[in-house]
């Protein structure tokens, strides 16, 4: 029997069935994108300062949704993902094949290429269901993909 996984029920456990997953303590991989040099705007400050101030006494009771539309999405809004037929999707359906399982679902948020759908994801958020109790928020992380949709 073929064996699949689905964003939305996987727990760890099942994901460390299909790749090898340990914990990375070389951070280096970051310092490109930590020390790049880039000078946040006073129109940037005052948006961002704005978004907090807004949110700030509700954020923590808010709903997924409410979560995503009030305080997530402005931020990515922000950013103009269009460029050489790329774009930024919503609730899109990826999938890809590692190790002989099958790996899919629907993404909250994806970067990819594609002019009518998504063809070749970048990067994707999905909430990770955890397979701890919610006292262990880490577990609700955003996953990079190299999958093909």
């Amino acid at each position: 029997m073929k064996k699949q996984l689905s964003f939305s029920n996987i727990k760890l456990k099942d994901l460390r069935s299909a790749v090898s997953i340990k914990p990375i303590l070389d951070e280096t991989v970051f310092d490109k994108w930590f020390n790049y040099d880039y000078v946040v705007s006073e129109e940037e400050q005052f948006f961002l300062k704005e978004l907090i101030a807004n949110n700030q006494l509700r954020i923590a009771s808010y709903s997924e949704e409410e979560l995503k539309m009030k305080f997530i999405a402005p931020l990515l809004n922000k950013i103009d993902f269009t460029f050489d037929e790329v774009t930024d999707w919503y609730e899109r359906s990826i999938s890809c094949k590692i190790n002989d399982i099958d790996l899919g679902g629907t993404t909250d948020y994806l970067v990819a290429k594609g002019i009518d759908e998504p063809e070749l994801p970048y990067f994707f958020i999905q909430e990770f269901k955890p397979s701890r109790s919610s006292g262990f928020p880490e577990y609700q992380l955003g996953c990079i993909s190299i999958c093909r949709i």
